[in-house]
């Protein structure tokens, strides 16, 4: 989970007086931020359940390969580069599956409650205004930082499944090559 401080160096808004924009105007906007801030955290979710049935894919094919092995060993140095690539596949499923650095949808009470939410000199509007104002920074910030996650993420996925059809193709081939 990332810190306030490094969500700060990602985004600020360009209006001159958060002041003047009113009420409904926050609210639809923070209302089209957090609709859109849920579904980059559910297309997280998805390569989630997506590496998951890689992962249990791959164990599939592994565990067939050592069947295979078990009754009739192929050659050693196949097996080997095999066993290399399998390793590797695991590795980048761990780290799809791993690296679930988010932020999160809404705030914790410790980010709304602000130094200038108690001035005397803004009215409740004024006050209502900030609210939304900072929670909507935080969460267009939070859409950029699950973003860039998540397109790390699609990357390692899509390596996993390019060695994974590979992979399961080298053992098609060894399972028919051992009959």
């Amino acid at each position: 989970m990332h810190n306030s401080k490094q969500i700060d160096e990602i985004w600020e808004p360009k209006i001159s007086d958060w002041e003047e924009i009113g009420i409904e105007s926050y609210k639809f906007i923070f209302d089209q931020a957090s609709i859109r801030l849920s579904e980059v955290l559910s297309q997280s979710n998805a390569m989630t359940e997506r590496g998951f049935k890689m992962l249990y894919a791959n164990i599939t094919f592994l565990a067939a390969l050592i069947g295979i092995s078990v009754r009739h060993l192929p050659n050693m140095w196949i097996l080997t580069i095999v066993g290399s690539v399998y390793v590797a596949n695991f590795i980048t499923i761990y780290l799809l599956l791993h690296v679930k650095s988010e932020v999160f949808n809404g705030s914790p009470p410790e980010e709304i409650f602000i130094d200038s939410l108690d001035r005397n000199d803004y009215t409740k509007e004024d006050r209502l205004s900030l609210l939304y104002y900072n929670e909507i920074c935080r969460y267009q910030k939070g859409i950029e930082i699950n973003s860039k996650v998540n397109l790390s993420r699609q990357k390692r996925y899509l390596a996993s499944l390019i060695l994974s059809i590979c992979l399961f193709i080298v053992t098609i081939g060894i399972a028919i090559n051992s009959l």
